[in-house]
């Protein structure tokens, strides 16, 4: 946290204390025995330190790739250089440079590295990979053309100066004409309204590398104060005593907030987007993906 704004380090603080939410029971006599911690040892992890499990839920998903593509075609082409924030595990930047283009991945868990770059060898795909976030980034040696995003990594940004800062860093990071793109999901007014929504959605999936059949239940819960919704996901795998449980934390932005500080940092509105098919965005649109320019009389 060190050089972080002092409003920044509060809501920081603020953010750790929420490791205590839910618990208790919440639900959990309801779920098949497989997932419930009374049956079998449970081990914990956040959702970024544990890279492979993370590929269970969100390896396969790739509903934005096409947006992300069409932009890299319009601003980046083969020769530009393009910069993904929370590259993860790879699900983007491994299409994306195997289709040619220049990718410098911007990654601060080391859990996602790990997997990244077992993904990058297993291809043979010449990626750098920076660990930082999005404020502190250092980027390619030249300006980027493009800088990216995705998949809700805006949400991790808790509290509006690290928003700014963030969004200010990546301005200053790209060409005189470059461009950021950013996809994000509205708020989940649903827990935002009850507060708390105990275990459900009860699912199966195949681990993308070992193959194994593994049981997936979650949980949320809204703390309003902070706008911070923590989603608990548990996985239980078929040959193991071992329960997994992963937690992720994001901040509640609305996207008329995001779309003020996109262009409050600097940067013009080119085209928004109400979901991945591309869909003209509107104030009940599920999503927002977006792409700026950076404001030339700034």
């Amino acid at each position: 946290m060190r050089g972080w704004p002092t409003a920044v380090r509060l809501r920081y603080t603020r953010w750790v204390e929420l490791m205590t939410w839910g618990d208790g029971d919440d639900g959990e006599a309801l779920l098949p025995e497989a997932l419930q911690t009374s049956r079998r040892r449970q081990r914990l992890a956040g959702i970024y330190d544990a890279g492979d499990w993370y590929d269970v839920d969100y390896a396969g998903y790739l509903g934005e790739l096409h947006f992300y593509r069409r932009v890299c075609d319009i601003v980046a082409g083969t020769e530009g250089t393009i910069v993904e924030i929370g590259a993860g595990t790879g699900r983007l930047t491994v299409p994306l440079a195997k289709g040619g283009r220049r990718v410098y991945a911007v990654e601060p868990a080391a859990g996602m590295r790990q997997q990244l770059n077992r993904k990058l060898a297993l291809h043979r795909l010449d990626v750098v990979i920076e660990d930082a976030l999005a404020h502190t980034f250092v980027g390619p040696s030249s300006p980027a053309s493009l800088v990216m995003f995705p998949f809700n990594g805006i949400l991790h940004l808790h509290g509006r100066p690290m928003l700014d800062a963030s969004l200010v860093h990546i301005r200053e990071r790209l060409a005189p004409d470059g461009c950021v793109a950013i996809d994000l999901t509205g708020p989940y007014w649903e827990t935002m309204r009850r507060g708390r929504i105990p275990w459900g959605r009860v699912d199966e999936r195949v681990h993308p590398v070992t193959g194994k059949i593994y049981q997936t239940c979650d949980r949320s819960a809204y703390d309003a104060a902070s706008r911070t919704v923590r989603i608990d996901i548990r996985y239980a795998p078929a040959d193991s005593e071992e329960l997994v449980q992963t937690a992720l934390f994001q901040h509640m932005w609305t996207t008329t907030e995001v779309l003020a500080a996109v262009e409050g940092a600097g940067f013009v509105l080119e085209d928004t987007f109400g979901d991945v098919d591309l869909s003209p965005f509107h104030e009940g649109s599920p999503r927002l993906l977006l792409v700026a320019r950076v404001n030339r009389s700034r």
